[in-house]
């Protein structure tokens, strides 16, 4: 049983420690969006991509944000 826990323990630690990578690359995503529609200023088609982009970063952050946080209310609700 010992192995077990700490198994769970050791993948606990490393999703904790992969959240915020998944949170930098769900912004740099946003950001990366944000200098594309800057850059092609005169391409209407680019601009389109820059802005699907952006809004995919928005909604990974969001999403990330809203799991993290109902995990958190859980966890604290059920004394985890």
């Amino acid at each position: 049983m010992n192995n077990a826990n700490d198994l769970i323990i050791a993948v606990g630690k490393l999703i904790g420690q992969l959240i915020p990578v998944a949170f930098s690359a769900a912004l740099l995503l946003f950001f990366w969006g944000i200098a594309k529609f800057i850059l092609s200023a005169g391409s209407e088609e680019k601009q389109s991509e820059g802005k699907s982009i952006m809004l995919w970063g928005v909604i990974a952050l969001f999403v990330m944000t809203s799991i993290w946080g109902i995990v958190r209310f859980l966890s604290q609700s059920l004394g985890i």
